[in-house]
Parts: C-alpha cells; structure tokens; sequence
C-alpha cells in the first residue's frame, strides 16, 4: 500500500479543536439564535396587539383630537407600541449570561 503525500495517521496538535474555542462559538451562535428568535416573538406579539387594538384607538383618537391630527396621532401611537412591544419583549439582560460567562465557568457545572 502506498501511502499518499500529505496524509498522516496522526494529528498535529495544532488540528485539535480547542475546548474552550468550542465552547465560545456555541455560546455566541446560542446568543444569536435567543436574540433573533426572541425578536421574532416579540415582534408577532406586537403586531398582534398593534392590530387588536387599531381601530379602537382609532376611534378614541378621531374623538378626541381633529381629524388631521387624529390620523398622525394614530400612526405616532402604533410605531411607540412597537418599540415598546420589541423592547421589553427581547431581554438583552438576560441574553447577556451566554456572553458575559467564561468557558471554566461552564465546565465546572
């Protein structure tokens, strides 16, 4: 049997992965894939509670203010429940755990 160039039986250390590389590239995919699907979440609640409570607010504004004013009011109005909606909703303090904690601490538990 030949043996082919640049095929070796054994690994140089240098091709092992590093535990603690490891660990930090699943602790910041972990991190990515909270963040992207807890804004997903928070932002079909939003839409959901936006959309419930159109036309009501609608009407309380058309009442209440002028009819040209109603109108921005109503837009100003669904754009601050959406950012209140999102915001509160992702919780970069509690996402914050997977990036602020070290790769000892982890293989301690």
């Amino acid at each position: 049997m030949s043996r082919k160039p640049g095929l070796s039986l054994t690994r140089e250390p240098s091709s092992y992965i590093n535990s603690e590389t490891l660990i930090e590239r699943l602790l910041a995919s972990m991190f990515f894939t909270l963040l992207i699907i807890t804004f997903l979440i928070a932002l079909a609640v939003s839409y959901g509670v936006v959309r419930l409570f159109d036309r009501p607010i609608a009407s309380i504004l058309d009442r209440i203010v002028a009819e040209d004013l109603g109108g921005a009011w109503h837009r100003y109005i669904k754009f601050a429940a959406y950012v209140v909606g999102i915001s509160s909703g992702v919780r970069i303090h509690q996402l914050e755990r997977y990036i602020s904690c070290t790769a000892p601490d982890l293989l301690d538990r």
